[in-house]
């Protein structure tokens, strides 16, 4: 299995020739009615024998970072990529206020999310709706004085 980063400006026909059929096909569009992608969002594809078992995407907003449809072809597949898209996020962005949803019947999900902090701010009949607020980090890194 390899992991793959999409970070604007990437190649779209590469994208598209993994990512198409979760699109275009009528079982994926069913599965993610939102699925859309946008020129800031941020992809991650895991693939394993040229084909997609896995992805994510994140996109920086004004309140924070929003954690995307995460989709993994087995729950093994569905954690990895959703850590995957966790580091990322710790690694290269500034904010510090994290946001997602998953659908409640998937409840590893939810147990995943709520096991890395996050807390759920709102709930619907079929969706919960979590944050993370990582401020704490934020104070650290100004109160740190850099090694000389």
């Amino acid at each position: 299995m390899k992991i793959t980063w999409y970070i604007p400006p990437y190649n779209k026909q590469t994208f598209y020739n993994l990512m198409s059929p979760f699109f275009a096909e009528k079982i994926w569009r069913y599965q993610f009615p939102y699925l859309v992608n946008t020129p800031e969002k941020k992809w991650c594809v895991l693939i394993d024998n040229d084909k997609t078992i896995g992805f994510s995407s994140y996109m920086v907003v004004k309140k924070g970072i929003e954690i995307g449809e995460i989709y993994g072809l087995t729950v093994d597949a569905w954690k990895k990529i959703a850590s995957s898209t966790l580091k990322k996020i710790a690694k290269d962005e500034a904010s510090f206020h994290l946001f997602t949803d998953v659908k409640k019947v998937d409840t590893y999900q939810l147990q995943f999310f709520r096991d890395k902090g996050f807390e759920i701010y709102r709930e619907t009949k079929n969706f919960a709706f979590l944050k993370r607020n990582d401020e704490w980090k934020k104070k650290l890194y100004e109160n740190s004085s850099p090694i000389v």
